[in-house]
């Protein structure tokens, strides 16, 4: 019976011992990972620190945080943007395609969750056919995306708002994650979270220094910025650039007539129509009612087909009254043309002031 008794202990010993050796090496593991994760996050922040380019940031950051975690595959950070819908900013494994596809916080794998920490989402794809609409649904399933067996999707806040996601995802069935990958996860995050907050503010600081607070166009000093690197564009390609320089008639019987507040209404509206109408070119407010559009590669005949159509939407809105109109000055430049950036403004201004004094002609 005694012998029976000690072996009976010397058993649960060696047991005790097993297990707590087993912890022991889990442990070590664990803590050889998360070195590993901190030396990993330690040699790509001088890559983030020196990194202009928006995208290459948000690159480094997703493929930072897939070969840092076991089993992960593909994955992809969404953004919210000013429409209120989440964006892909940047994706790997996964077509570029899909940017073109976004999402409300209700369709997002986070939208029911008041925690901070990073979740599991085991078959992500029934989340998406359950959630999503069959338009949605359709365009995932083109683009190869509803492939995934797991993702681990980590929230991402600024002042407990919250403005993005980092999504990683595992496409074999045999390999989803474990608790302990979600926790490495949100280590990672709140490194690169960081990293992200800082972009992102450091952003809506640029739209404010680059852009006219009321209207959202661009502002005389950014455009000033781009108009130079557009003129060595069209030197070293051998382009074209038309400008045109425009002013509102009349503003200021808006302003005497309806007041400031309504003055401004005026001019939102006026930039919303050369916004939408000159869709990926250049237009900015220089000052007051005075605006300007830099069309590239567009010939004279083009330019002037584009300000008619700008004029006739412009001509239907109405103030009281009063109606809104410009005069403008079209002044197309190329590559041979030995001219300074100055000197091209000034021609397409001279040109908007013949078609100022025909208006006041007219009148």
């Amino acid at each position: 019976m005694q012998r029976l008794l000690k072996d009976l202990f010397l058993l649960i010993l060696l047991i005790t011992t097993c297990l707590q050796f087993i912890k022991i090496s889990k442990m070590r593991s664990h803590v050889q990972k998360l070195q590993k994760i901190k030396e990993s996050l330690y040699e790509i922040a001088y890559k983030i620190v020196h990194t202009e380019d928006e995208e290459q940031l948000y690159n480094i950051v997703l493929g930072t945080s897939i070969k840092l975690i076991s089993n992960a595959s593909k994955g992809s950070i969404l953004l919210l943007e000013e429409d209120g819908k989440f964006h892909f900013k940047t994706l790997v494994g996964y077509s570029e395609a899909l940017k073109n596809i976004c999402f409300s916080k209700e369709e997002i794998f986070i939208s029911n969750r008041s925690s901070k920490e990073s979740v599991i989402i085991k078959n992500p794809s029934k989340f998406d056919k359950k959630t999503l609409g069959e338009d949605k649904n359709q365009q995932l399933q083109l683009n190869n995306a509803l492939d995934m067996a797991c993702t681990i999707s980590s929230p991402i806040y600024i002042d407990d708002e919250l403005i993005g996601l980092i999504n990683i995802d595992s496409t074999n069935s045999n390999k989803v994650f474990t608790e302990e990958d979600r926790m490495f996860m949100d280590y990672i995050k709140r490194d690169l979270e960081l990293v992200i907050k800082n972009n992102y503010v450091q952003n809506k600081l640029k739209v404010i220094a680059n852009h006219d607070e009321l209207t959202g166009l661009i502002n005389r000093r950014y455009f000033r910025y781009l108009f130079e690197k557009e003129v060595v564009n069209m030197k070293e390609n051998n382009a074209t650039l038309c400008v045109i320089s425009i002013d509102i008639n009349d503003f200021k019987l808006i302003n005497d007539t309806y007041g400031h507040s309504v003055g401004d209404c005026a001019l939102i509206e006026f930039s919303k129509v050369i916004k939408e109408k000159v869709g990926q070119d250049i237009c900015a407010r220089i000052s007051g009612d005075e605006f300007v559009i830099l069309l590239k590669n567009c010939s004279m005949e083009k330019s002037q087909e584009k300000i008619n159509i700008i004029q006739n939407e412009i001509q239907k809105i109405k103030f009281g009254n009063l109606g809104l109109d410009f005069s403008y000055g079209i002044y197309c430049v190329n590559s041979e043309q030995g001219i300074t950036v100055d000197e091209i403004l000034a021609r397409a201004d001279r040109e908007m002031y013949k078609n100022k004094r025909i208006f006041h002609c007219i009148i």
